[in-house]
């Protein structure tokens, strides 16, 4: 505080004939801040800012300035494009915000409106899906491997091949433990437990396979402190084990890391694993200050992480950590570079460079907006962050190609009017371009990034196609337009000039839109100005992951077929059906070859995996059934 600030506030009691306090003396308040943390506060004046101060609050600022902890500036929302990055200063401030969010929650819930929620639901020129849909490699193969959105950034899954075994994760069990199942064609060799210890329950959420390692993720709960009871005194932590198994009959532990919070996702490039776990903070469940924060743990070595290495999302709708953190399978060792966010992140795109992840900002959906935070893997995880309308349906709204960021978002303004965007960042995350309010009463359901062209599906009651030229970054563009009936939740590039899309038959009953099977579409994109359909195969009453998790999508180059899984049940018989689906594209027809069913499930549900000729079927209680492909 300089000098003349205490001239100030001294003069204005001498004016108005008040005695200042002595808690004002200019010695005593020089001594109460001279080894305090000096804060710079920061006005921002609306229209109906007065220009004349009153002296009460000339007193405020005094006791402020020799507060410790600086406030959060809740009353500034970021404009969109805006890219500044704020980050705490102790561990009380989080305490604070947690806090400020629980109130605010229970005044949203006691008054009837809505109950705060997430809304919705993340090397130039060489890390955008281009062309066919990127799959482990471009090379055949003779054995199922793991979907990729971008080429070399692998993803998990809950089942996996690596050409002789099969591993799968069966989390069906009842009790608190969950497994991994290791096949030899149909038989289990090995099994790995994951087990419970002072833990109410764990999760597999994916898996890796490195070399002779595989990787497996899991969420665990475990309580707080000793109880009989479930309380509130309930932690998340994201668990990974890394297994040798040289010897695939007796996996063997090697590593065990843990951080605070639940997978969003994780992605691998190379042998550096990338995890991204969701921390609930709860004050009934943090005990101290560094309780809201998050904790990481290396075989068993365990630290908070510093308050410097956190920061926060405007206006988070969320009482929650977002923990990014990196590891060397090979050495089995942590990088000491994690960083978190205060914030619930949506989802994540990530390529060679960055990971995107979306938070949106606000408990009003028809205001939403989201900060996407940008984090940099070649840059120790430095953290940038631009903002935008809406919210993005799922990690293939979001793209990187030539140093620009792409997002498509659905947003809702005024009285519900529903309408979509496109946005255009550049290498500093300014916006430089974008293509707004298309498809108006439409929410986007799928997009597809394909270099200099972006597809992008929305519906209402039709389902159009866009195609939207983004050639140029400032200045893009919708081409062309296709609308047919239903609608298509995924796009699977097959080619430069075809886009497969895997969604929903629909039809009109009492007013209503009803979804009543799968609908396969092949869509001619050469003339991106004129798309067009060039097949449909529509699958009633039935149902697959790949509508919704691309890595249910698989492609047997070898063979030249599309796998995915389905399931159907039927109301009139009372029976459940899973099995497997293949296909073939050519001639720009899609022809069924194969569909199976298995014989001895009780599920509705499945995934599927293939080796050679054999194609495999495994259902969520772990069983398992072969067929010879034709």
């Amino acid at each position: 505080m300089k000098n003349n600030d205490f001239e100030f506030i001294k003069n204005k009691f001498d004016n108005d004939n008040i005695t200042a306090p002595d808690c004002l003396d200019k010695e005593k308040i020089s001594e109460m801040i001279s080894d305090k943390e000096q804060v710079k506060l920061k006005i921002y004046k609306r229209k109906s800012f007065k220009t004349i101060v009153s002296l009460v609050a000339c007193f405020a600022v005094v006791i402020t300035a020799i507060s410790v902890a600086k406030p959060l500036d809740k009353n500034r929302i970021l404009s969109e494009g805006s890219n500044e990055i704020s980050t705490f200063s102790s561990y009380h401030q989080i305490e604070n915000e947690v806090k400020k969010i629980e109130k605010e929650r229970y005044e949203y819930k006691a008054n009837g409106s809505m109950f705060g929620g997430v809304i919705g639901g993340i090397e130039k020129g060489t890390d955008s899906a281009e062309g066919v849909f990127n799959i482990a490699s471009e090379a055949e193969n003779d054995y199922a491997q793991t979907n990729m959105q971008v080429d070399g950034v692998a993803e998990g899954d809950v089942i996996l091949n690596n050409g002789k075994y099969i591993f799968f994760a069966d989390n069906s069990y009842s009790s608190e433990d969950c497994e991994v199942k290791i096949y030899e064609g149909t038989d289990v060799i090995s099994t790995i437990s994951i087990q419970s210890d002072r833990s109410y329950g764990n999760y597999i959420n994916d898996m890796y396979i490195y070399d002779d390692k595989l990787i497996i993720n899991y969420d665990k709960q475990e309580k707080s402190e000793e109880s009989e009871e479930f309380d509130y005194s309930i932690l998340d932590y994201g668990y990974t084990e890394i297994y040798d198994i040289s010897n695939i009959n007796e996996p063997v532990l090697k590593d065990t890391f843990y951080q605070s919070g639940r997978f969003l996702s994780t992605r691998m490039i190379d042998s550096v694993l990338y995890l991204v776990t969701m921390q609930s903070l709860s004050s009934s469940t943090c005990k101290t200050e560094e309780d809201y924060a998050p904790v990481i743990s290396d075989n068993d070595k365990r630290a908070t992480l510093s308050v410097k290495c956190i920061c926060y999302a405007e206006n988070p709708n969320n009482a929650s950590n977002m923990v990014i953190s990196a590891l060397d399978v090979n050495t089995g060792k942590r990088m000491n570079n994690t960083k978190a966010v205060f914030g619930a992140g949506t989802d994540l795109y990530c390529n060679k460079n960055n990971l995107y992840i979306p938070i949106s900002t606000n408990d009003d959906s028809e205001n939403a907006m989201i900060q996407v935070f940008r984090v940099s893997l070649t840059d120790d995880m430095k953290i940038s962050t631009c903002m935008v309308n809406g919210y993005c349906r799922n990690q293939f709204s979001m793209d990187e190609y030539n140093g620009y960021f792409r997002i498509a978002t659905t947003s809702i303004a005024g009285v519900r009017t529903i309408s979509n965007n496109l946005y255009i960042f550049d290498s500093e995350l300014n916006k430089v371009g974008e293509v707004t309010g298309f498809a108006e009463g439409e929410t986007i359901q799928s997009v597809r990034f394909m270099q200099d062209t972006a597809y992008v599906i929305t519906y209402e009651q039709t389902d159009p196609l866009f195609t939207i030229d983004l050639s140029s970054p400032t200045n893009p563009k919708i081409m062309g337009e296709l609308k047919i009936t239903g609608f298509s939740s995924m796009l699977y590039p097959i080619d430069e000039n075809t886009i497969l899309g895997i969604g929903y038959e629909t039809h009109m009953e009492y007013g209503s839109d009803i979804t009543d099977g799968m609908k396969l579409v092949l869509f001619d994109i050469s003339n991106k100005a004129e798309p067009k359909v060039m097949d449909t195969k529509v699958f009633k009453d039935v149902h697959s992951n790949a509508q919704e998790n691309h890595k249910a999508f698989m492609i047997n180059k070898a063979k030249g077929y599309y796998l995915i899984d389905y399931g159907s049940y039927s109301f009139n018989n009372q029976k459940e059906k899973a099995g497997a689906i293949t296909f073939s594209i050519r001639g720009g027809k899609i022809s069924v070859t194969n569909q199976f069913e298995m014989k001895d499930t009780s599920a509705s549900d499945c995934r599927t995996t293939f080796i050679g000729d054999n194609i495999y079927a495994i259902d969520y209680n772990g069983h398992i059934e072969a067929f010879k492909y034709k």
